[in-house]
């Protein structure tokens, strides 16, 4: 008899789920991975207790990235909060901005009128797309649950649908729905109930903030958070917890005594905030705490209860060069409530590969050591994460695992025997890359207007570290292809998403070295250099999008190929085409 259980209904379902694991189902984010050869029947090595050396383990989801999760339907987020249960996730945490259509309120005689996903930009995947084919004969990407919904109404009534879902599917598998908002950010048509305010540096202008002209003390700044805050409570009454996120408040610089820090920490006592939105019955959260906050926070009491979700840098290396600062930086009745954030994928890095458990590996035994609570999963590119997601699943309950070995299991039971050796040592090589590419530039192939134009405008030859890193792409994606050609049958769809992303990688670093040559001939007068460097680089740039093409699986990769396409092929094109 095998006795499947847990302490409670989630925890039992968590063990079922190990049943599975023990007889070679792997979880990944896009979906069940069955054994490449079923192992035999044994139940030798399965009599355990499995306890988490960190309690907390949440998912960040929605945000504001084009190639991120905002794109996604309800039913696709639905999918991968039921994979995120497989892996043991205990928490789902819900990131929104104010421009987006997730709310509605009124402050100060003005009422909200955005609605906008993607900053309110289009991205048209029509007949001059490189990389079509992933699209499935759309000519437009967007979030289909908004497809055709242009009014107000219509978009609000589809955005409360979306949030709804997703915090309806996170408790009925055991696990917290929490809003993440910010609460120094308001719609744009809110300035003028905000006399001074300032308009943030957001892609399309579409958010203020409070402006050197308002206090701490102000009424009005005050009024207007606390009504956006309430609406957030009242609109969705089943969430567990209510986060503020003070990422970016260092921006405002308030007139008269006190701080930012200071004002969103009287907002978490706003005894008006938990009467009209019945907060009382749940937890609210500071988010986005850096190092300076946190020292700030020191001297400062938190109201009782209030959670603490620190965050140590955009990347799992960046936070990882200060995880030895984790231990001193809070007071014992601090640290029993804060949880890291930890950068799984960073959208700094962007659309090429990414890799970084050793620094993952580091960032958990830092929380475990100090007695945080737990960790909070920034996840950007679901496809690429799939191993290190694994690896981190798995890590939360063995503090022993490393990395080679959390990935071993998941490679040999996907793809079969005498693969994982080829693949460990890709994913090395990615990690060497991610880290080379992490350390040049803070925002190298972030989603944005000018992700490729900037690399032309640098007016300087490709950093040294580019090539290396480049090197890395071509020498993983071989490996890559070699572990494909043993990997049975069933597992090469595993191993054919990574060789073909990796070769978008090699691609894509061909064609920003081109961009910065091109920026060189220009500066030095040589026209037919920059000419053909540009040449260079969209046809680089078209490759890149062809194989990823070939493997794109969900909306993130859908949407990093929609980004470049706007914010790169077709820019690239006009600047050939001009006379």
């Amino acid at each position: 008899m095998l006795l499947v259980g847990g302490g409670s209904p989630v925890a039992t379902l968590w063990a079922a789920y190990e049943v599975g694991y023990h007889f070679g189902v792997r979880y990944l984010p896009t979906g069940d991975a069955l054994p490449a050869q079923g192992p035999p029947f044994s139940l030798a090595g399965i009599d355990r207790v499995w306890e988490p050396t960190l309690r907390t383990r949440a998912w960040q989801t929605l945000g504001d990235q084009p190639a991120g999760a905002e794109s996604w339907s309800l039913a696709e987020q639905r999918r991968l909060i039921a994979q995120l249960a497989k892996l043991k996730f205990n928490r789902l945490v819900i990131e929104t901005r104010a421009w987006q259509p997730f709310i509605d309120f009124t402050a100060n005689g003005v009422r909200k009128q955005s609605a906008v996903l993607l900053h309110g930009q289009l991205y048209p995947v029509n007949g001059d797309t490189a990389g079509r084919a992933a699209f499935r004969g759309a000519t437009l990407f967007e979030n289909p649950d908004f497809a055709g919904r242009s009014t107000y109404a219509e978009r609000l009534a589809a955005g409360r649908e979306l949030v709804a879902g997703m915090i309806a599917q996170a408790q009925e598998l055991g696990m917290e729905a929490v809003a993440l908002v910010r609460p120094l950010e308001f719609p744009r048509e809110f300035a003028a109930a905000l006399p001074g305010s300032r308009v943030l540096d957001v892609p399309g202008q579409l958010a203020i903030g409070p402006g050197e002209r308002q206090t701490t003390t102000d009424a009005t700044l005050r009024a207007i958070a606390v009504s956006q805050l309430t609406a957030y409570a009242e609109t969705y009454p089943t969430l567990d917890a209510l986060y503020l996120d003070i990422s970016g408040s260092e921006s405002w610089k308030p007139s008269g005594a006190g701080t930012p820090l200071e004002f969103v920490l009287s907002l978490l006592a706003e005894p008006s905030l938990a009467q009209r939105g019945g907060l009382r019955r749940r937890q609210l959260g500071l988010a986005g705490v850096d190092r300076a906050a946190a020292e700030a926070l020191a001297s400062r009491p938190l109201p009782a209860g209030t959670a603490v979700l620190h965050s140590l840098g955009s990347s799992a290396r960046r936070a990882a060069l200060t995880s030895d600062w984790v231990q001193a930086a809070t007071a014992a009745d601090v640290a029993a409530r804060s949880e890291l954030t930890v950068p799984l994928g960073s959208s700094a890095i962007g659309v090429v590969p990414q890799m970084q458990t050793g620094h993952v590996r580091r960032l958990l035994e830092a929380t475990r050591q100090a007695g945080w609570q737990g960790v909070t999963v920034n996840g950007w590119m679901a496809g690429d994460l799939a191993p290190g997601l694994h690896f981190l699943s798995r890590a939360c309950f063995d503090s022993r695992l490393t990395p080679p070995a959390a990935l071993a299991e998941l490679i040999d039971s996907v793809s079969g025997e005498e693969v994982a050796p080829r693949l460990l040592k890709g994913f090395g090589l990615l990690e060497e890359a991610t880290d080379l590419l992490d350390a040049s530039d803070a925002s190298f192939a972030e989603c944005r207007p000018d992700m490729l134009t900037k690399h032309a405008a640098a007016g300087a030859a490709p950093p040294e570290a580019w090539a290396q890193a480049k090197k890395n792409y071509a020498a993983a994606m071989d490996e890559m292809y070699r572990g494909n050609t043993r990997a049975r049958q069933g597992g090469r769809f595993f191993t054919l998403y990574f060789a073909k992303r990796f070769e978008f990688g090699l691609h894509y670093m061909t064609c920003v070295e081109a961009l910065r040559n091109s920026g060189v001939a220009k500066a030095a007068g040589d026209e037919e250099k920059r000419v053909a460097e540009l040449e260079k680089a969209l046809e680089s740039l078209h490759s890149a999008l062809a194989a990823y093409a070939d493997v794109a699986r969900d909306p993130r990769d859908r949407g990093a190929i929609a980004v470049l396409n706007r914010h790169g092929y077709r820019v690239l094109g006009e600047a050939l085409d001009a006379p």
